[in-house]
């Protein structure tokens, strides 16, 4: 089966257009605007075709390059784990409180979700919920994701779910100051409303994590920061994230994999280890490659 672009007419293949592989988006100008098409704009002939980034993208290729490779270039995407799964279940319960005032269910993610409503504002028609957003960054790419929710009262408050094991693991407000995905969102939240500063509120939604048998809450807090416009260490940062997506087109627009890249040894054990080790994509590093890693991270 083909799509086509209502522009230019470009036919593409639908199958490979449902793949997984997210990236390559159409833009607002052509009928498929959400479609992803695999690897690099290196690919494409339609001119209407952009890459698009988005801040978890970004995570992870700081977190480490060949981890971000082996994925978005290679297509080798791990899958879900058990702790992810319940994440999603548990933002279900809170889409569906703010979309239809429907409290959460008396069940595992419906109960931890419970937890954190405090921290939340009423469900409202002018509440932005689960946004989709998307920001022109350059002539080369698009940068975009979705934001939990948004609302707009006598501040600008950008609002983000966490689920953990443990509040230990939540983020300190210096933590969050610095944090990719909150700078990308406050940043479009301010260009797109015209406000001078915006709240990022990340809410930490903790949860047991038995060997067997149901999760259980384990308490909720929030975590606060503002961003300011005209704050000359949010314009730095920025500056950074756009050093890095600007590499993270190139690795995408000349496919280069993973092994090519230099690895992230202090990355290996984080979150209960690297797929992609396992996989034995990533093999045990040798001491040249770990000082090079470090050299390179200085």
């Amino acid at each position: 089966m083909k799509m086509r672009c209502k522009d230019c007419k470009f036919l593409g293949d639908e199958l490979n257009a449902v793949r997984e592989l997210v990236g390559v988006v159409f833009t607002h100008k052509c009928m498929y605007e959400k479609s992803y098409l695999p690897f690099t704009a290196k690919n494409l002939t339609c001119p209407h075709f952009r890459l698009r980034f988005s801040p978890s993208q970004l995570v992870k290729y700081r977190r480490c390059r060949r981890m971000y490779a082996f994925e978005y270039v290679e297509g080798f995407f791990p899958a879900s784990s058990d702790k992810q799964s319940f994440g999603t279940a548990v933002h279900s319960q809170l889409e569906r409180w703010f979309k239809h005032s429907k409290p959460p269910e008396n069940s595992p993610e419906g109960e931890v979700a419970k937890q954190g409503l405090r921290w939340l504002p009423v469900p409202s028609k002018t509440l932005l919920v689960e946004h989709h957003f998307e920001i022109p960054w350059n002539k080369n790419f698009d940068v975009g994701g979705y934001i939990d929710c948004v609302e707009r009262g006598e501040r600008l408050i950008i609002i983000d779910h966490k689920t953990t094991s443990d509040l230990k693991w939540a983020k300190t407000e210096g933590q969050l100051a610095v944090d990719e995905q909150a700078i990308i969102y406050s940043a479009w939240a301010m260009l797109h409303f015209q406000e001078k500063e915006a709240l990022a509120r990340w809410v930490y939604y903790s949860a047991s994590n038995p060997a067997s048998g149901r999760r259980k809450p384990q308490g909720s807090k929030p975590v606060e920061t503002v961003f300011r416009y005209d704050d000359n260490l949010l314009h730095l940062k920025l500056s950074k994230i756009n050093t890095d997506f600007n590499d993270m087109y190139r690795i995408r627009k000349e496919e280069i994999k993973g092994s090519s890249l230099l690895p992230s040894p202090e990355s290996c054990g984080m979150y209960g280890g690297c797929p992609h080790r396992e996989a034995r994509r990533c093999e045990d590093l040798n001491p040249e490659d770990i000082f090079f890693s470090k050299m390179d991270k200085k």
